[in-house]
């Protein structure tokens, strides 16, 4: 089994409202710390991936219970958006990424 030894922020959707000139900004979402192991990309997810126009370049997997459908994640102070989960059992599930430029 792997540790969860790397630290992780979940980022929730960010909210649209207006400012007090009338004018429509985007509030960023919280961010939740949890642990995670990262994981390096299956060459076969990879390339499925990239027929779909994406391009998967980090897993994550990270508690089951930590995770509740956030879309962006940030590691080592970069953005990545998910793009895939798969539960791998009833306690863990892994986050496949690409990174948003």
């Amino acid at each position: 089994m792997e540790a969860l030894n790397d630290i992780l922020f979940l980022i929730s959707e960010g909210e649209k409202k207006e400012d007090e000139d009338g004018f429509e900004v985007e509030v960023p979402g919280e961010e939740l710390e949890v642990f995670c192991a990262v994981k390096s990309v299956r060459q076969s997810e990879f390339y499925n991936a990239l027929r779909n126009n994406k391009k998967v370049v980090q897993v994550f997997k990270v508690a089951f219970d930590d995770y509740s459908g956030q879309n962006n994640v940030k590691y080592d102070e970069k953005l990545y958006k998910v793009e895939r989960t798969y539960r791998t059992d009833e306690f863990y599930i892994e986050l496949s990424c690409s990174e948003v430029e």
